[in-house]
């Protein structure tokens, strides 16, 4: 049941977060050199969305796995083993859950913000450059 719909919701997500970065990649290459507007409004528009599906993806896949530690845990209650594993499990999901979807929803709000593409010219470009170097370093803070 459950494992089904969220490989299904899953699988989704992951095309369209592909075909979000094709789209840009395209974009890309018909706007070089760099010359249009609408085009450059376009490809900022797929990077929301793409943003957006990464976050969300995030947020999906730590509820899903928060649903099992908690079945498992309410499992090994009942078979008096010790959950203290599980439980700290669930809170390190809890904690990547609420500090990546964080960060994919401020990315997705910050890059709408920049006026010129690929660069900090202003406060909110470097704020997403900011929002961008916490996604990267996102892994080294969890060890």
């Amino acid at each position: 049941g459950s494992r089904l719909y969220f490989k299904t919701v899953f699988c989704f997500l992951i095309l369209c977060t592909i075909i979000f970065r094709l789209r840009i990649l395209v974009c890309h290459a018909k706007d070089t050199p760099p010359s249009s507007l609408f085009l450059q409004r376009t490809v900022d528009a797929i990077h929301v969305s793409y943003f957006s599906t990464l976050a969300l993806i995030e947020c999906i896949t730590a509820g899903f796995l928060l649903q099992k530690f908690a079945s498992v845990r309410r499992l090994s209650i009942g078979a008096k083993c010790n959950t203290g594993m599980f439980s700290y499990m669930m809170r390190s999901t809890e904690i990547r859950l609420t500090v990546l979807a964080a960060i994919g929803i401020s990315r997705a709000v910050t890059y709408s913000f920049q006026t010129a593409a690929m660069s900090a010219t202003s406060v909110a470009s470097q704020l997403d450059r900011f929002v961008y170097t916490l996604t990267c370093l996102f892994p080294v803070v969890m060890l």
